[in-house]
């Protein structure tokens, strides 16, 4: 259960405390919201689901900030991006 975990150290974070926050680009635009993770390999890969849904691998390179305080995720990814 969720509770097992405890409190995530600073700079750590648990998936399951990203399910449901939103999910915008750079530029504020609002992608949708966590619905879940999966893994392919080495990569952990945000599901996210708004007006279509998009994979986005959880990396540095995608993910700039995680804001737990406003549930907020701010990723460098185009809402037109295909993937």
């Amino acid at each position: 259960t969720r509770e097992a975990l405890g409190e995530a150290d600073e700079g750590t974070l648990y998936r399951v405390d990203l399910v449901g926050l939103q999910v915008k680009d750079e530029s504020g635009a609002v992608l949708g919201r966590v619905e879940g993770f999966f893994d392919t390999g080495d990569t952990g890969v945000m599901v996210v689901k708004g007006e279509r849904e998009r994979m986005i691998p959880f990396v540095p390179e995608y993910v700039k900030s995680v804001d737990r305080a406003s549930r907020s995720i701010t990723v460098d990814w185009k809402a037109d991006y295909d993937a």
